[in-house]
């Protein structure tokens, strides 16, 4: 009996050992955080001033675009028009357009 009593309190708190290691849920860039959004044709993208917010265990993390951890795709700086930024960090992702015009 004391057996099973001490491997149920073992089990449980190996459960509540491994609950406590939370994982990031959500990800998102807010209106105030985005890069720049407009670009002229041929213009490289600039991530510099773009902020990706990343939900974690109830907490809020702003990690900035530029962190090595973070991969971007679908910006073409040679096709006009609007296009679907993809930003992805750690399996979690969220998008932002950004508009490329012509030269002038």
């Amino acid at each position: 009996m004391k057996k099973t009593g001490m491997l149920l309190l073992l089990a449980a708190l190996m459960l509540l050992l491994t609950g406590c290691d939370e994982k990031a849920t959500e990800a998102y860039i807010t209106n105030s955080d985005l890069p720049r959004t407009t670009y002229v044709q041929g213009q490289e993208l600039d991530l510099s001033r773009g902020v990706l917010t990343v939900a974690e265990g109830g907490e809020q993390h702003p990690i900035p675009l530029t962190n090595e951890e973070i991969t971007v795709t679908g910006y073409d700086k040679d096709t006009l028009g609007k296009q679907t930024v993809t930003v992805t960090y750690k399996g979690l992702t969220t998008t932002f357009d950004v508009t490329v015009i012509p030269r002038a």
